[in-house]
């Protein structure tokens, strides 16, 4: 009987000790990434009701159904989401994020990028039709607020050409279709997309013969390497499901 007894008692406490491990085994399947709130469709947006959407979140949402995760999406100002990301590490993930943003505050940071996502081609796009430009031609240009025309550093620095910012793509586009710009710095995809939504498409070109960024946006991580390299092979596994988002969205190489 005693024996029985405390077998009874082992089974007991190792059902409870297994009952009470189950939520927190099903609270390490759920990850939170920090993300833009930012509107860059079709790439990424927050919709009506303030939901992520959008080209990344679909590919991200993919991966989570492959490999068993929920991945709760929190969207951010840009610089609080950095500060939440690398000083508070209140979220899991980041995205979008490369190493060459704000290095200054990686230092001393261990962080795990993932391959890219997806890569934009950040360039001017100008008044249509246009002749082309030449470099030295350009004497002023717009952004959204917080983006940095890499390609055209040298001359911003030289005073050659003027830089203001927008903190919307509408504004932004209406600077350039009334002239109050030469041209503005953005994804081509995002502002012909943008240009079609405000009916003027027609209006406006990408100057292709001027300098381009391409900026690959990566999904980073402080703590989960192991899952950057699991996101990394199923990158590399499904170039035809990014194939057909590509094409869903109506993205231009």
């Amino acid at each position: 009987m005693g024996n029985k007894g405390w077998m009874g008692r082992w089974c007991l406490l190792s059902c409870w000790a297994v009952l009470h491990a189950l939520p927190a085994l099903a609270d390490s399947r759920v990850l939170t990434i920090g993300v833009e709130a930012l509107d860059y469709a079709p790439y990424y947006y927050l919709d009506s009701n303030g939901n992520y959407r959008g080209l990344a979140r679909d590919v991200l949402d993919a991966f989570a159904r492959r490999q068993g995760y929920v991945f709760v999406y929190k969207p951010m100002p840009t610089a609080r989401l950095m500060h939440a990301f690398l000083a508070e590490q209140s979220v899991d993930f980041k995205f979008p994020d490369h190493p060459r943003w704000s290095v200054e505050a990686r230092r001393g940071v261990l962080l795990s990028y993932s391959l890219p996502l997806v890569t934009l081609s950040e360039g001017l796009l100008v008044r249509a039709p246009h002749q082309p430009l030449k470099l030295e031609q350009l004497h002023n240009m717009a952004t959204l607020t917080g983006f940095t025309p890499v390609a055209y550093l040298d001359q911003l620095h030289s005073g050659q050409i003027r830089l203001t910012e927008n903190s919307s793509q509408q504004g932004l586009l209406r600077q350039l279709l009334v002239g109050r710009v030469q041209a503005v710095y953005l994804d081509w995809n995002v502002g012909m997309r943008m240009a079609r939504s405000m009916a003027a498409a027609g209006q406006l070109e990408p100057a292709r013969e001027l300098p381009v960024d391409r900026v690959p946006l990566m999904l980073s991580s402080t703590r989960y390497p192991e899952i950057i390299d699991q996101f990394n092979q199923f990158l590399q596994q499904q170039a035809g499901l990014l194939q057909r988002l590509r094409q869903h969205y109506h993205l231009s190489e």
